[in-house]
């Protein structure tokens, strides 16, 4: 799930980092869904005061909370709650008008809206009403801490799979670029190589042409067999000079052209196994949100679990009976689905321990790689 970072709109100062996964209370408050892992810079401020009678918060002990730096209303903390209320206790309800959430990059982004609230309504009318939305069952709130510690646990090991993905992917671009980097080095030296060795072929080239005027000047002349001699022995040393420049020509090019040859294979190596990671990160991502919906399963299926003990217990000493017919109907829908959804988080997780082999595999170095 992407985390998010929240500021004060007044002053500009960081909050803290949130899950961006939250439930709008009315127009004007956003409730994030996951408690956030590290301390917020916010300070609490003022008395303590229960909510209004017939609202959301009706019952509930209401702070204010400040930004730590300008002192700008934020929005409330909700302290306690009655038993069984919507909301839990600690929860913290930030005003739309005074804060912004940004993405990584510094961006405005919008809350990712998980369930929504009515503020004029009381708790137990909005329970009521949740099993009728389009939407199915909504994610409760009232999670216990012990489900919320796993959460953050799930959370935090998805984290860093991603990290090692990309850790293993930066690796892999820096070794390429540093071969890369040889082959240009090996070229450039190759490029000045090659106008001296030109120059040295012309050089022999001229003096060869020069022995053999020689040559033939000192036989239409009647030249003694000596100098004759000695510019065949010239003559003979140029052209053996001249086919090593050539060799050597010829060296230098086998070896540019193999150079290149597994530079080219190296990089297509590093683009499958670049394509690899970015499948590896894309299943990271999509684990890491069916971890958020299975740990949001959990707390919900707890909390149906003390709705009926709760009713059973209420029902039970009024002589009636646990559940009217329709409830259970909606009671048993909503267990199906979860049951449902804890399959498919099973056979990702089944998935993520395959694709961990792969990651381990793909943390080695790939073969033809230099040392770092």
């Amino acid at each position: 799930m992407e985390t998010v970072f929240c500021e004060c709109k007044k002053c500009g100062a960081p909050i803290g980092r949130f899950v961006n996964l939250w439930t709008q209370i009315g127009k004007s408050y956003f409730s994030p869904v996951v408690e956030p892992e590290d301390d917020l810079a916010i300070q609490y401020h003022g008395t303590i005061r229960i909510g209004e009678q017939g609202t959301l918060v009706e019952g509930c002990h209401l702070q204010d909370i400040i930004c730590r730096g300008c002192a700008a209303l934020l929005g409330l903390r909700c302290i306690q709650t009655p038993v069984n209320h919507v909301l839990d206790e600690n929860q913290l309800l930030l005003r739309l008008a005074s804060v912004d959430l940004l993405d990584g990059d510094g961006q405005e982004i919008e809350f990712a809206i998980k369930r929504v609230l009515s503020v004029n309504e009381p708790s137990k009318v909005n329970i009521r009403k949740c099993p009728d939305s389009t939407r199915g069952a909504n994610f409760a709130s009232v999670a216990s801490a012990a489900e919320l510690e796993q959460l953050q646990i799930d959370l935090h090991i998805q984290r860093e799979d991603i990290k090692r993905i990309d850790s293993n992917g930066f690796k892999i671009v820096s070794a390429l670029d540093k071969r890369a980097a040889r082959v240009e080095g090996e070229v450039t030296t190759l490029k000045g190589t090659v106008p001296s060795i030109q120059r040295d072929i012309g050089n022999l080239q001229q003096e060869l042409g020069g022995i053999k005027t020689e040559m033939g000047q000192l036989r239409e002349s009647g030249g003694n067999a000596t100098a004759i001699a000695r510019l065949e022995d010239r003559l003979t040393s140029v052209t053996s000079n001249l086919g090593e420049v050539g060799l050597q020509l010829a060296a230098l090019n086998t070896q540019l052209q193999k150079d290149v040859s597994e530079l080219k294979s190296e990089l297509s190596r590093q683009r499958q196994h670049m394509e690899d990671l970015r499948l590896e990160n894309r299943s990271s991502v999509v684990i890491d949100d069916h971890t958020q919906d299975l740990a949001a399963l959990r707390a919900e299926m707890a909390q149906l679990r003390r709705q009926l003990d709760e009713t059973r217990f209420q029902s039970v000493g009024r002589g009636e009976t646990a559940f009217p017919s329709r409830e259970l109907d909606v009671l048993t829908s909503n267990i199906a689905k979860i049951g449902n959804r804890a399959s498919l988080v099973e056979t990702l997780q089944m998935e993520a321990r395959g694709n961990e082999r792969h990651r381990q595999a793909l943390a080695l170095p790939p073969r033809g790689l230099p040392p770092h």
